[in-house]
């Protein structure tokens, strides 16, 4: 399987690669958090067999330092999503109007109904739109996706549990669900 970050970086529209997730710096924090909790090999054994043998002041330190590793990494997450759906929501809106002009030759100002010729300036404008209507629905699947898998990254590592939160009060709340909020992507997925 190819890793993610690789995966984001090909399949990203090259003039918004700084736009996409910045999974990179996101996973970095994970490991900056791992090896804070004294987790530095990820082959060194289960979170909760350590919990268990340690002390009891080693174990209320190591969840204090957890418990603020995760708080402050989920703060760099909700970041990235409001970053990433200010930029979506701004390129909709850019699209909207462009659709709105485009199709505004086809119908008689009149109302009439009757259609003009738009020229083959109009057709190549029109394949334009639907080519980024297409790359904003990837940009929305591939940073759901992106952000959906740092979080159970998170969790999987520091032994937290954030990924049905972030996705249920953050992710399917944001503009990157779309109008309904809850239709789209996540319907049938995951």
């Amino acid at each position: 399987m190819v890793a993610w970050e690789k995966q984001l970086k090909e399949r990203s529209v090259p003039a918004w690669r700084d736009k996409y997730v910045q999974y990179g710096k996101l996973k970095r924090k994970i490991e900056q958090a791992k090896a804070q909790i004294g987790r530095a090999d990820s082959d060194d054994g289960d979170f909760m067999k350590k919990a268990l043998s340690a002390a009891p002041a080693e174990l209320e330190a190591n969840l204090i330092d957890t418990t603020e590793g995760v708080k402050e990494f989920m703060e760099e997450v909700y970041a990235e999503l409001d970053r990433v759906a200010t930029f979506y929501e701004n390129q909709v809106t850019a699209l909207e109007a462009r659709v709105r002009e485009a199709i505004s030759c086809q119908v008689e100002p009149a109302g009439a109904g009757a259609i003009r010729p738009c020229g083959d300036d109009r057709t190549e404008e029109i394949e334009s739109l639907h080519l980024e209507s297409a790359q904003l629905t990837e940009f929305v699947l591939l940073n759901v996706e992106a952000l959906r898998k740092i979080v159970k990254k998170m969790d999987k590592t520091v032994g937290a549990n954030e990924q049905k939160k972030f996705v249920e009060n953050h992710l399917k709340r944001s503009a990157l669900a779309g109008p309904g909020k809850e239709r789209g992507f996540f319907d049938g997925h995951r």
